[in-house]
């Protein structure tokens, strides 16, 4: 995709070819997977002076369980 001069990745885009009837579902699950936090971390770190590295350890420990979420990130919006 292309916005402007800057490149990125659509990931509402790659779910919705995965499959459109669950797309938000699998963007969920992505979510929830250890090594997309790792890797969003790693984005921020590189990105973002202001980036907070001490509460995203937290979501790193709690990533992978049954439970987690990644907060204010997950809901019906994807469409």
């Amino acid at each position: 995709m292309f916005h402007g001069k800057d490149d990125y990745i659509s990931l509402i885009d790659i779910a919705k070819y995965k499959n459109p009837e669950v797309s938000a579902d699998i963007i969920k699950n992505w979510l929830r997977n250890r090594s997309t936090i790792e890797f969003l971390g790693l984005r921020e770190r590189m990105n973002n002076p202001n980036f907070k590295l001490v509460e995203f350890h937290q979501f790193i420990n709690e990533s992978g369980a049954n439970g987690f979420t990644f907060p204010h990130l997950l809901g019906n919006s994807v469409s």
